[in-house]
């Protein structure tokens, strides 16, 4: 009767192993880049804004505003890589700075979550979640 019980309990132990490494799974940067091309737009946001991500590792964000809530709108893009889980963006260029203290330089976005729909960015200078829908 005390083998049944230990063949049990090891049971319940593999199956509860299994269901929580199934649910950290941390996808490959390669499955990440995969996931990351194409248009996406941040919906709680107070501007019409969206992202654009290409495959050839180009980047192109556009923003205007929403009539009731912001004032101004810009263009700018760069070019983009998955590292360690995090997408790489370097801004080449940009219309008007987002902030006074926006400056050309390079930002490390931590891929909190990603899937055909929806991404979940938490930038490195930070513990702000935002979070984008694929068009």
């Amino acid at each position: 009767m005390k083998i049944i019980y230990q063949i049990l309990a090891l049971s319940c132990l593999l199956a509860l192993s299994c269901l929580l490494s199934a649910c950290s799974t941390v996808l490959s940067d390669s499955k990440i880049k995969q996931k990351l091309v194409g248009a996406w737009t941040e919906p709680q946001n107070e501007m019409q804004a969206g992202i654009t991500y290409y495959p050839d590792g180009i980047w192109v964000a556009k923003a205007t505003p929403d009539i009731h809530k912001s004032d101004y709108s810009f263009i700018e893009d760069g070019t983009w890589e998955v590292k360690d889980g995090f997408i790489i963006k370097t801004t080449s260029k940009m219309t008007q700075a987002r902030h006074p203290d926006s400056e050309f330089g390079v930002e490390h976005l931590k891929v909190i979550r990603i899937d055909d729909g929806s991404l979940t960015l938490c930038p490195s200078d930070t513990t702000n979640l935002f979070t984008f829908k694929k068009l």
